[in-house]
């Protein structure tokens, strides 16, 4: 039995997850029609079939029904694999077993993905909501990756390193499937650039040089050659 098997997601989880993406839906087809700024919480509510109380329920303004932030709950459900794993040895196949769980779940959302994108190009002040959200999220997993490995968030360098690599794989994925006119599933892209982050870059990017004896990284002129070299010309 896998984690996220041990915690099934109960009958009101899915029903409040089902009106979040139906508002978030409505949302994206208002903008398609009209545009986002045409877009009203009333339109989207009309669209959608709920009050505006309901609206007010998930969403505390128009922006997060577009973007649709994750909710401490899917953090718990998606991260409960990772943050409950051993040491590093396991983790990227921990994390890949995470997110594959965690795309099922939302499957009705990412049908929505690459309409959602458009709406985003078009809109400098969405794309700021999006990066907050992502930073949230990462944040996140900075905490899962400290659980696991036994470090602390806050004053240790590794959960955030390995956090913010792994990430930047899972995005990089994530674009990858909404540009793509290929079809590929969103599983296919994400196992391929795990894979690539499992490889390493070394064969990729060159291993940066040590700095010099005195610590002056190369390539780099100090006040002393300065002085010398001037000395030398005069």
């Amino acid at each position: 039995m896998t984690p996220s098997d041990a915690h099934p997601e109960g009958l009101r989880a899915r029903k409040r997850r089902a009106t979040r993406v139906a508002l978030h839906r409505a949302a994206l087809e208002l903008a398609d029609e009209h545009g986002y700024e045409s877009v009203t919480i009333e339109r989207i509510c009309e669209r959608a079939g709920f009050s505006t109380r309901t609206f007010f329920n998930y969403f505390r303004c128009k922006e997060e029904a577009f973007v649709l932030p994750p909710t401490p709950d899917d953090h718990a459900e998606t991260l409960r694999p990772v943050a409950e794993g051993e040491g590093v040895a396991n983790l990227l196949a921990d994390v890949y077993r995470a997110f594959t769980a965690d795309i099922a779940r939302h499957a009705p959302q990412l049908a929505e993905a690459r309409r959602y994108y458009r709406v985003l190009e078009e809109n400098p002040t969405l794309k700021l909501r999006q990066l907050s959200v992502m930073a949230e999220s990462e944040q996140e997993l900075v905490r899962a990756v400290a659980r696991r490995t036994g470090t602390d968030p806050e004053r240790d360098l590794l959960p955030r390193v390995i956090a913010a690599t792994v990430f930047g794989a899972l995005r990089a994925a994530f674009e990858k499937w909404v540009a793509d006119q290929e079809e590929r599933s969103i599983e296919l892209w994400l196992r391929e650039a795990l894979a690539a982050l499992a490889s390493g870059l070394g064969g990729v990017i060159p291993v940066v040089p040590p700095p010099h004896g005195d610590g002056t990284p190369p390539h780099t002129t100090t006040t002393t050659d300065t002085d010398t070299a001037s000395q030398e010309h005069t």
